[in-house]
């Protein structure tokens, strides 16, 4: 994967995180964060509709991350203190990509 790529799928970035043993924290951070978010999700299609669906809100956290992250995978931004204070999966989804990112560097540097 160049970082020029982005991920298509949501399975796609979970395959990239299982391949990679060295990605075993960030594994786990995918999974927390989009957790949570579905959780919220959840949470505001209920009380908006009176029902929810958990499975649609963890697909569409996923994706909502994943558009996310591939976003930041082909732009080179660096988030500011505002945007970490004032945004829910912004702050999560840089550091996601910012991690790849370095993984990815590292990976390049040692086969140079």
């Amino acid at each position: 994967m160049t970082m020029e790529n982005k991920f298509d799928t949501v399975q796609d970035l979970e395959q990239y995180l299982n391949e990679h043993t060295d990605l075993c924290m960030l594994r786990e951070h995918w999974n927390k964060v989009t957790a949570e978010e579905a959780s919220v999700l959840f949470s505001k299609e209920k009380k908006e509709t009176g029902t929810a669906d958990t499975s649609q809100n963890e697909i569409d956290a996923k994706n909502h991350y994943l558009e996310e992250i591939n976003h930041f995978l082909q732009e080179d931004v660096k988030i500011s203190s505002m945007t970490f204070l004032g945004y829910r999966r912004k702050p999560h989804a840089w550091a996601i990509a910012d991690a790849i990112k370095e993984y990815e560097k590292g990976k390049n540097n040692a086969t140079d």
